[in-house]
C-alpha cells in the first residue's frame, strides 16, 4: 500500500473517532418538532408516504431546503442555530 494512501487512511479514522467523541444527539433535539418524521440523530426520517415526500421534496427545494429526492431520509447538521431549525421545522409542518 502506498505510504501515502495509508497516511490518508489512518487521519480518516482519527478524525472519525474524534467525531464520533464530540457527537451530541441532543443537538438534534429542535428537530423533534417536525410532524410525520422519525428523528434518529443525525438522521430524520420521514413516515410519509411517496408521493406525499415526493411533492414536500419539490416544494423544499424551491425553497432552498434541500432533502433527499431518492429515499424519504435527511441527514440533519448540528450546528444548525435555532432560528434556522424553527425556519425548517415551521416549513415541513406547513401542508398546502
Amino acid at each position: 500500500i502506498s505510504p501515502i494512501l495509508l497516511s490518508g487512511i489512518v487521519k480518516s479514522f482519527y478524525e472519525y473517532d474524534m467525531a464520533l467523541k464530540e457527537f451530541n444527539p441532543n443537538n438534534y433535539s429542535l428537530f423533534n418538532k417536525i410532524n410525520n418524521t422519525i428523528l434518529k440523530p443525525p438522521y430524520l426520517i420521514f413516515d410519509l408516504e411517496k408521493k406525499v415526500y415526493d411533492n414536500i421534496v419539490e416544494n423544499c427545494l424551491e425553497n432552498g431546503i434541500m432533502l433527499n429526492h431518492k429515499l424519504p431520509f435527511a441527514v440533519l447538521p448540528s450546528d444548525f442555530s435555532k432560528g434556522e431549525v424553527q425556519k425548517v421545522t415551521d416549513y415541513l409542518n406547513r401542508r398546502d
